[in-house]
């Protein structure tokens, strides 16, 4: 994967680019192989993003989304949804 440097990939458990899968998002196929690579279910992932418009098809698999606004918002949204770190 050449977008991302060593120290930065390491702080992912995947990267999913839709160059390399074929689908991009809204498209629900994207957040399908974000699941699988993960070994996850939707009812426990959130997916994150600044753009509301991408975040359909992680809605229809039943994945929780949060618009980025500012770090705050992003934080106390997880907390909400029983995140802790």
């Amino acid at each position: 994967n050449t977008y991302f440097v060593p120290p930065l990939e390491n702080l992912f458990d995947a990267i999913i680019l839709s160059s390399e899968v074929g689908v991009q998002k809204p498209s629900p196929e994207i957040f399908k192989i974000a699941l699988k690579e993960l070994d996850s279910t939707a009812e426990e992932s959130i997916f994150i993003d600044d753009m509301e418009m991408y975040m359909q098809g992680a809605k229809d698999l039943g994945i929780n989304c949060i618009v980025y606004r500012s770090p705050e918002q992003t934080f106390d949204q997880l907390k909400n949804l029983g995140v802790s770190w």
